[in-house]
Parts: structure tokens; sequence; C-alpha cells
């Protein structure tokens, strides 16, 4: 699923910083908003794919938002709990939660290379924090 991710979010991304309405910038400031008040993994992953899912909504094409909401769909499942669970500490969601922030900044500003960029960057990091301690889990 990451590796699906990893082509779709950067260029989903790219697009909403030329597509985002002020309505589709309140929507994932809200995510993020609420996501730094999450009490537990499950409620920060239910505003992470808000994040997420606004951001594909800000792209304004809805066969990207489908899949976005295909791959949302997926992360409810038990492995992906799992896998997030085992990996999500206190300063990895910090990490993301300013990613997060950092992607919607460069929304708000238009500036749609450093957009995708930045998205690219936050699934490489999710990546690698999921797999890397499931990988030492198992050894």
């Amino acid at each position: 699923m990451i590796e699906v991710r990893l082509l779709l979010e950067p260029h989903i991304a790219e697009l909403a910083a030329r597509r985002a309405t002020a309505a589709d910038i309140e929507a994932m400031e809200r995510a993020i908003r609420l996501s730094r008040t999450a009490a537990d993994v499950a409620e920060f992953e239910l505003w992470d794919g808000a994040y997420h899912r606004a951001m594909a909504a800000a792209a304004h094409n809805g066969l990207l938002r489908g899949l976005c909401d295909t791959t949302n769909a997926i992360r409810q499942e038990e492995i992906w709990g799992r896998l997030k669970e085992a990996s999500l500490t206190g300063p990895r969601k910090q990490a993301y939660i300013r990613q997060h922030t950092e992607c919607l900044d460069a929304i708000r500003d238009r500036d749609s290379q450093r957009a995708e960029a930045l998205m690219r960057t936050h699934l490489e990091t999710v990546k690698s924090n999921m797999f890397e301690r499931a990988k030492a889990a198992a050894e």
C-alpha cells in the first residue's frame, strides 16, 4: 500500500497546490489541528487519514480522491493498525504533524513542486518508520 501511496500522493499534493480552495485548506488545517490532540493511535490515524483525504479533495480530481479513499480504507485494516501501533511514538507523531503542516504551507503558498517533494518525504518517513520497527521486531 505504501508503494501505491508514494505513486499517488505526491502528485495529489502537487495538484492541491494548484487547485485548493479556501475551504479545502481549512479542511486540511482542521485535520492537522485535531491530530495534535488525538488521545491514542486510532484517533491519530483517523485525523491523519482525514488530512490525506482533504488533500485529495483539494486536488479536485474525483478518480484520485477515490483512490485515496481506497488507501484510507486499507489503513483501517488490522495489519496496518498493528504496524502503526508498533511504530507510532510521540516524537514520530510530532514529526508527521510537522510534515503535514509543511506540506499544507506549500499548498497554501501555491508551491506545487515543494508540496510534491514534501509529501514524498513524508511518505518515505512513514515507510521507514513502520517497516524499520517491524523488521527489528522480527529479528
